[in-house]
């Protein structure tokens, strides 16, 4: 019979081959060697847990038993920060839909920490409607608008923007690896507007007699991962937009504190994917096809917490709907 802790080693090192396979960078496959490790901690103080072969739908004594052992859990991880346990939670809920997935019938819809999550910020809707439209407009002449418009429309990291040469797009999309993770390439549709500000890019770049043939390819040729991030940060700042972010902040045991940010120092490049993300999830957009643009693996942890998000907005547009016909 299974147990948490031999099935979490499984996992662990399933994770770990199949990223070494797709080449990901050491750190991604580390992660889920750390969560392994402490998920071992935590069962040499509070247990382990058998995974049993059953008929959810027919034993009850079997659903409670994941029931209590899922509030074990919970009062452990109180310890740490909100964060943490958030992460470690869903570590262990991607362990048992591992072992469901391999032929052992489990539960794992109990090992939540939702009530004490502290959801993905993303730029507001209104303001990231408005920085599109700014940067569409200035990004014939403006690097930091060019670069903000390829993170918004792609959903990259600013590490793959760096690489972008006139061999990565086409008049109808772009197309790049990803270099944090190493996964499946990915191609993004982009509009012939687009299209044209890039090539218009590269043949300004062409026309510069210091650059080699090898750095007018590129994009942005003279820029590396920090250079792009001040660029970026520069058109930000230049930009004539208002309003604050107010992040809340939750400890483990559920205490929340808020932190009020100007939306100027709020919006960095990684937010701009964190909200393409988000926006195609509560637009409609199935799942499998978020993660072909995001890049993230099937059971991604990191992918959960959109999810999170887009499940909360689901309920409230629900809601109210709900309001309307009653």
């Amino acid at each position: 019979m299974e147990t948490l802790l031999t099935m979490s080693k499984q996992y662990s090192q399933h994770e770990y081959a199949q990223n070494k396979i797709l080449k990901r960078s050491e750190n991604t496959m580390v992660t889920y060697k750390r969560y392994h490790n402490q998920i071992a901690k935590m069962i040499d103080s509070i247990g382990d847990f058998k995974i049993s072969r059953y008929d959810l739908n027919k034993n009850i004594k079997h659903e409670l038993k994941y029931v209590h052992y899922a509030d074990a859990v919970k009062k452990y991880l109180l310890s740490f920060s909100n964060k943490s346990a958030v992460n470690y939670m869903r570590y262990i809920k991607s362990v048992l839909k591992y072992a469901d997935e391999s032929g052992i019938k489990c539960s794992y819809k109990h090992f939540n920490m939702v009530e004490l999550d502290n959801p993905v910020k993303t730029i507001p809707t209104n303001i990231y409607k408005k920085l599109n439209k700014l940067a569409l407009d200035e990004a014939k002449d403006n690097d930091g608008a060019l670069l903000y418009l390829l993170l918004s429309i792609t959903g990259a990291r600013i590490k793959d923007i760096e690489g972008i040469t006139n061999d990565n797009f086409t008049t109808s999309s772009i197309h790049y690896c990803p270099s944090k993770t190493n996964s499946a390439c990915i191609t993004v549709p982009i509009s012939r507007t687009v299209s044209r500000l890039l090539t218009r890019k590269i043949e300004e770049n062409k026309k510069d007699s210091l650059m080699s043939k090898e750095q007018s390819k590129k994009v942005f040729p003279r820029h590396d991962r920090n250079s792009l991030y001040y660029v970026f940060k520069k058109w930000i700042n230049s930009l004539n937009i208002k309003g604050e972010v107010v992040k809340d902040k939750v400890s483990a045991d559920g205490t929340r504190s808020h932190e009020v940010i100007d939306i100027k120092d709020f919006i960095r490049p990684h937010k701009v994917r964190s909200t393409f993300i988000s926006e195609m999830l509560m637009n409609g957009v199935d799942e499998a096809t978020v993660k072909s643009f995001s890049g993230h693996s099937k059971n991604s942890v990191a992918f959960n917490s959109y999810v999170a998000v887009n499940e909360k907005h689901r309920r409230q547009k629900h809601a109210d709907f709900m309001k309307k016909i009653f």
